[in-house]
């Protein structure tokens, strides 16, 4: 096989890829051509051959009345038959010794593309449980402690990309490029994330990321709380059990 022959087949694979995470990321509002071409930076004709070709072979459906993209079935098929992340079992002693240290809530988060998905949570002692987000959610990379913890700490170049990527969906959390560059810079600052209730009012998190052998940051444990159960002078500590957690309990992604 010729390189230019292999590398236009990639092209397509990844241009694939690419329009599916655009529709996803519409979390079942279905996107339109428009959406997925800005979304992806394909030209009209090219992002509708994809997303047609996509439609024939039921990765993708479109509602006749609204011409809006959806997910489709044969994807959600192969989504159940994905296994338990080995991550999840690798985590879970150090998610049950945060838990039972800071008494709060704690989640494991991975990037997948990006997006981040929260794959698992512990739910603390404390009387009052700080239940934002649910085991399966997805956010957008860099919306809540967990996703910015994984973005903040990545290569900048990385950090530029998404970005300038991905503003449209920041936008429905209220949260615009100079507000955002503000809680990367932040999270860079301080050697953690913080949220202060951007997303969730009332709640206060601290992530902390997870980085592959190659030092890139692909998943975070946050810790999420009402407001008074993290002032200020317990962030810093919070930050620390996590720390301490991880180097007891090495996670190897």
């Amino acid at each position: 096989m010729e390189q230019g022959e292999a590398t236009g087949r990639h092209q397509n694979t990844r241009r694939m890829a690419e329009v599916l995470d655009s529709i996803a990321l519409t979390r079942g509002e279905g996107a339109r051509l428009v959406d997925i071409c800005r979304a992806t930076g394909l030209g009209k004709g090219t992002g509708h051959r994809i997303v047609s070709g996509l439609v024939e072979a039921g990765l993708a459906v479109q509602d006749q009345r609204t011409s809006r993209f959806f997910i489709g079935p044969r994807v959600t098929t192969w989504a159940q038959a994905v296994q338990p992340l080995d991550i999840v079992d690798q985590a879970g002693p150090t998610m049950d010794e945060i838990c039972e240290l800071c008494g709060d809530t704690v989640y494991l988060a991975v990037r997948q593309g990006d997006e981040t998905v929260y794959v698992a949570r512990r739910v603390g002692s404390y009387p009052l449980k700080a239940l934002p987000v649910e085991v399966g959610a997805r956010r957008p990379l860099g919306i809540g402690a967990a996703p910015m913890a994984i973005l903040a700490f990545s290569p900048k170049q990385e950090v530029e990309r998404v970005v300038a990527a991905h503003s449209s969906e920041r936008e429905r959390f209220g949260i615009d490029d100079t507000h955002f560059r503000e809680l990367i810079a932040r999270a860079q600052s301080l050697g953690y994330s913080l949220h202060m209730g951007e997303v969730m009012p009332g709640m206060i998190a601290i992530g902390v990321p997870i980085a592959d052998a190659g030092g890139t940051p692909v998943a975070a444990i946050s810790v999420a709380a009402a407001r008074d159960r993290l002032p200020g002078e317990r962030r810093e500590e919070v930050a620390q059990i996590i720390r301490a957690a991880l180097a007891q309990h090495p996670i190897i992604v």
